[in-house]
């Protein structure tokens, strides 16, 4: 089917040209990837403290939003690249003390060096 790469994607409608959407969860606690471990590797560089980087490189720097599924934490996403992010969390009670936590990440990047 065109437009469509790999068993599980879709296409997505957009005026943006080849515009590529992945969704990761990752568990800090574990640490591991659950949905996204076939698009994405992760390592654990100290305690809520991650890198992440796409299996396959956008052409420019993708939008990663994330969400933390952890109560009372912090994420930030930090030095974006088109190859890939990392992630930052920390207890909500100071904004500074690092913490592990489960994050939700929504990224949208593009396989085109154009905007549209």
């Amino acid at each position: 089917m065109p437009g469509i790469v790999g068993p599980a994607r879709r296409p997505i409608g957009s005026m943006q040209h080849r515009t590529r959407q992945l969704h990761i969860d990752l568990d800090g606690i574990t640490p591991a990837l659950g949905e996204g471990s076939t698009d994405a590797s992760l390592v654990d560089n100290g305690v809520g403290d991650y890198s992440l980087t796409f299996d396959e490189a956008y052409l420019r720097a993708p939008l990663v939003v994330g969400s933390s599924l952890t109560a009372d934490t912090i994420i930030q996403v930090a030095n974006i690249t088109a190859a890939g992010c990392d992630i930052l969390c920390f207890a909500a009670s100071d904004g500074v003390t690092p913490q592990d936590a489960q994050v939700h990440l929504c990224i949208t990047g593009w396989d085109s060096e154009d905007k549209i």
